[in-house]
């Protein structure tokens, strides 16, 4: 059951593997039991139980813990962005979500059906 951790928590966990997988396009269902996720560069839906979540969660605590941990396993835009989410779905309450994240924003349907949607934070400059 992944009811008792916070929707900040888990987005931010997912982003972070979505940013690391180079995908910033996915769905993903957040129900009591488990969250999904299917990005188009993955070859099958991926379930995250609790078990699984709490396993990736110390891993990322564990790098962004590292004094000299490598750019790439910098927390990314969609995990900043779903980690935004998460925190308003967190005021919100218990779901089911679904959030659809595409390249502009990311679009939540709530429990009551009504859609809302966040315009997403500028991907970062190629000129930096």
């Amino acid at each position: 059951m992944i009811a008792d951790l916070s929707y900040q928590e888990v987005l931010r966990t997912i982003g972070a593997v979505l940013d690391g997988a180079g995908d910033d396009i996915a769905n993903i269902a957040l129900l009591a039991e488990a969250a999904t996720v299917s990005a188009p560069g993955w070859t099958a839906e991926q379930v995250w139980d609790r078990g699984a979540l709490e396993a990736e969660m110390a891993a990322q605590r564990g790098w962004r813990a590292a004094p000299h941990r490598a750019p790439a396993r910098a927390a990314g835009r969609t995990s900043h962005d779903l980690r935004v989410v998460g925190w308003m779905l967190d005021a919100q309450g218990v779901g089911p979500y679904a959030v659809t994240l595409a390249r502009s924003a990311v679009r939540v349907r709530l429990p009551n059906g009504e859609v809302q949607t966040i315009a997403r934070s500028s991907p970062p400059s190629m000129d930096a």
